[in-house]
């Protein structure tokens, strides 16, 4: 089991119980807040429980207006850090995406602006393209990090740089992430 600490515009339903998933354990709107939830979870976590899969992530259409993603196409093993190019994503495009591709023989890589590739199979070591080094959460600077690292939402570490407190709830996250065996 695992828990995700993040910044949202809305609150997702609340945890009904301990069994419950993909469900809000605690939601506030100000520094600390989540200092109370943080601990409760560390004394409850004492069994062990199967990882699951975050549900897709969903952005009212109002918050795509303006977004930025990197954008380009090139073919080689790091091409993709020259990327420098930005555009602008329509409403309908919530994620940036970094596309890995195998064509002729060659790694072809495919940057810019999607509607949804929270569901693609990320890039880890053993994955055979396509597959998605990057897919993040579209913000009016592009989340995409073009330096290699995994950066894909659907393993909990992808999203925009939205403001100080999202990435100290996100480095807190990952700090309390408990996996018993």
């Amino acid at each position: 089991m695992y828990y995700m600490a993040n910044c949202s515009a809305t609150c997702s339903s609340a945890c009904a119980d301990d069994a419950d998933t993909n469900c809000a354990v605690a939601c506030c709107n100000s520094t600390n807040c989540l200092d109370s939830a943080f601990a409760s979870l560390m004394m409850m976590m004492t069994s062990t429980v199967a990882p699951t899969t975050p549900a897709p992530v969903t952005v009212p259409q109002t918050m795509a207006s303006g977004n930025k993603c990197h954008q380009g196409t090139c073919t080689g093993a790091t091409c993709y850090t020259s990327f420098s190019v930005r555009q602008t994503c329509s409403s309908m495009q919530y994620h940036c995406q970094l596309l890995k591709e195998t064509v002729n023989a060659d790694t072809r890589w495919t940057a810019g602006c999607a509607a949804n590739c929270s569901q693609e199979t990320p890039c880890r070591a053993a994955t055979t393209p396509p597959c998605h080094l990057e897919c993040c959460n579209a913000g009016t600077m592009s989340c995409l990090w073009l330096n290699g690292t995994l950066n894909h939402m659907s393993v909990g570490v992808a999203g925009p740089t939205a403001s100080p407190l999202c990435l100290v709830l996100a480095l807190v996250a990952l700090y309390f992430r408990f996996d018993f065996v």
